[in-house]
């Protein structure tokens, strides 16, 4: 594949759908298990991908005769895509903790509570 073949494909994961419908998921109070589970699994796929087309850049990035100006530009903005993935992954996780102790929770108030 072509150096902008993969500039192109880079850009396209790169893409917020995810992070937005995350976002929306998380400013609940009460997020859908399923859902949130689900967008953590898109998340993490689309993160490999970005990683694999990022490492085919990379290296038709280094023989430019350029002093490495666009592969440290590139290198860069993968930087703050994998910042944002850590970020976001830990807050769903966060979010699923918390969902799933008060679920347990609630459930041993209810079984703990007198008859």
């Amino acid at each position: 594949m072509d150096l902008k073949a993969q500039k192109v494909q880079i850009r396209i994961l790169r893409t917020v759908f995810t992070l937005n419908k995350i976002e929306s998921e998380l400013k609940n109070d009460v997020v859908d298990l399923e859902k949130i589970s689900l967008l953590q699994v898109q998340l993490k796929d689309k993160y490999l991908r970005l990683g694999e087309a990022q490492e085919a850049a990379s290296g038709a990035l280094l023989p430019l005769e350029d002093n490495g100006r666009e592969f440290e530009t590139d290198f860069t903005e993968a930087e703050g895509y994998r910042k944002r993935y850590i970020e976001y992954y830990s807050l769903i996780d966060k979010k699923l903790k918390k969902n799933v102790f008060l679920k347990c929770q609630t459930h041993q108030e209810r079984t703990l509570a007198p008859l």
